[in-house]
């Protein structure tokens, strides 16, 4: 009997969040199309405000996930599947998204002007 496993080819869902030419971050795994989508609004969203270092927060979910909030609302959820697919720790790859997520911020306050400026 054949088996049936070597047959079986492993696909790699991925998809990068781009924001004004930045790199935000790279999301792995299923419905990550979906998360990107919904994380570039937020980005942009974000872009709206006047954020400080202080904004940017890492909180502990009812399902033992980690939020990455900004300003209180919910930016990106990192879970089990996420540490999985990254290979870390999901305190590890919350921290290091939230790095990510901030720097980026920053670069793209400075790049892009001021949606209240008159063009």
């Amino acid at each position: 009997m054949a088996n049936v496993n070597s047959d079986v080819k492993v696909i790699q869902l991925k998809d990068k969040i781009d924001v004004g030419g930045t790199n935000i971050l790279t999301l792995k795994g299923q419905n990550c199309s979906k998360r990107a989508f919904l994380l570039s609004d937020r980005m942009r969203d974000m872009l709206q405000s006047d954020l400080s270092e202080a904004d940017f927060k890492i909180v502990k979910t009812d399902k033992n996930d980690l939020t990455i909030t900004v300003k209180d609302k919910i930016f990106v959820t990192v879970t089990k599947d996420d540490a999985l697919i990254n290979k870390c720790s999901k305190d590890f790859l919350a921290k290091k998204w939230l790095e990510k997520i901030s720097k980026s911020y920053k670069e793209l306050k400075i790049l892009l002007p001021d949606e209240g400026e008159s063009k």
